[in-house]
């Protein structure tokens, strides 16, 4: 059930790591539940990137805790602090990883709970319930609220690019010149195009001067409307989902 999702994914070393790690095994079929009998290879390949987010904090916790543990067992109040400093060094290299992690955690510490009651390991269950009320008790100071912080400011601070005048200006006489070149060709199949044109020439006029496009009166509106022979000349080159769509609209010269 499990095997496919561990084929060509990982490096030998880690695919043996994780594949004989149980508690990510059992991860990894309860996500498999979640999507049913109806998995798609998209839904499959999200499901192998989640073991991969997994595979990399194991790696990451043996580095900081130098001890060459399961990541089922690093699921101990012992190790918190250790899971803490993993999630922390790879939030240097993806913060949304940190936050995705800590989600995993959690569901990590409640799956082994739900082991340990099957399997009547009362001790298994306090040692995953401690580190599950550790957790809880300071999770989101530790990590997330910070983690939180950094991913508002980079947006805040990420640069955007606007287009020059020059460049609107450019791309204002290209598309004139590709809308006079398709209507002095007629050619009807190629109303698509034009269509695409005419909205990119739209949405450029209205970048520019927003109000006078507003200020159009009904009249004026009016006296562009295709009549209904020129609207079915278009209708027989669109396709059928495109039809309905039209059918819902007026058609403006």
């Amino acid at each position: 059930m499990l095997d496919h999702l561990f084929t060509d994914f990982f490096s030998a070393g880690v695919l043996v790591e994780v594949n004989r790690d149980n508690l990510i095994r059992l991860f990894a079929k309860h996500q498999l539940l979640r999507k049913g009998d109806s998995e798609t290879y998209q839904e499959t390949n999200q499901i192998r990137q989640k073991l991969r987010f997994l595979a990399r904090l194991l790696i990451q916790l043996r580095k900081v805790s130098e001890r060459e543990l399961m990541l089922s067992d690093f699921i101990a109040p012992q190790y918190y602090d250790d899971i803490v400093d993993a999630v922390l060094e790879l939030r240097q290299e993806n913060k949304q990883l940190a936050v995705t992690l800590g989600h995993f955690i959690k569901k990590l510490a409640i799956l082994k709970i739900g082991e340990a009651i099957r399997q009547g390991d009362k001790a298994m269950k306090e040692v995953a319930q401690n580190f599950l009320d550790l957790y809880t008790s300071s999770w989101t100071e530790l990590v997330m609220s910070s983690t939180l912080r950094m991913q508002q400011k980079e947006k805040l601070e990420k640069v955007v690019l606007l287009p020059t005048s020059d460049d609107l200006t450019k791309l204002s006489k290209f598309i004139d010149a590709e809308i006079e070149q398709e209507t002095v060709q007629g050619v009807p199949s190629n109303y698509v195009r034009l269509q695409k044109l005419v909205m990119a020439a739209l949405l450029l006029f209205n970048k520019r001067r927003a109000d006078e496009v507003a200020t159009m009166t009904i009249g004026e509106f009016r006296l562009g409307q295709l009549s209904k022979e020129d609207k079915s000349d278009i209708l027989q080159h669109l396709p059928v989902d495109e039809k309905t769509i039209s059918s819902r609209y007026v058609f403006h010269s």
